[in-house]
């Protein structure tokens, strides 16, 4: 991640773009093989799915934003089922975790504003290509948080 030289826009570095299906906090050794044990199930009848790049946005708000998004769809709502088969698999091998205080939207991460009250005032004329393009894998990942941005190792891969 890297400063921009309109305001305090710091891009998300290429490699570390992914979609967050369920931040899960701080967890023990224990917990995060229950973790992977759990994804493994929820995997097991999923194949590869299609996902494609939808439309630029913000979280909290158009008019406050802090983290900058581009949206995912997904014809059928594939991902929404393996998530919610995720969800329910670490809820009943007793894994806690922080839920979604809104509506979860899949999107990717693409930069975050430092600076309160900037931003993009065009963001939401931006037209992007329709990129589309097969999941093959859930990646649980372990992210630490650093002065330069958030860093992630993977843990664990589910194929699909």
């Amino acid at each position: 991640m890297r400063y921009n030289a309109h305001g305090g826009i710091v891009w998300v570095a290429p490699d570390a773009l992914h979609v967050t299906v369920q931040f899960l906090g701080s967890q023990s050794d224990e917990a995060l093989t229950v973790i992977k044990n759990s994804i493994e199930t929820a995997c097991t009848e999923h194949t590869p799915f299609p996902l494609q790049l939808n439309h630029p946005d913000a979280f909290p708000s158009l008019d406050r934003q802090r983290i900058i998004i581009v949206k995912c769809h997904n014809e059928g709502k594939v991902l929404f089922r393996l998530r919610e088969k995720m969800l329910g698999a670490l809820k009943h091998n007793h894994v806690t975790f922080e839920e979604e205080r809104n509506v979860w939207v899949p999107h990717i991460t693409i930069a975050r504003n430092r600076v309160p009250g900037y931003f993009f005032r065009r963001l939401t004329e931006l037209t992007l290509e329709q990129r589309m393009w097969d999941v093959h894998e859930i990646v649980l990942y372990k992210s630490e948080l650093t002065p330069q941005g958030p860093h992630y190792s993977v843990l664990h891969t589910v194929s699909l």
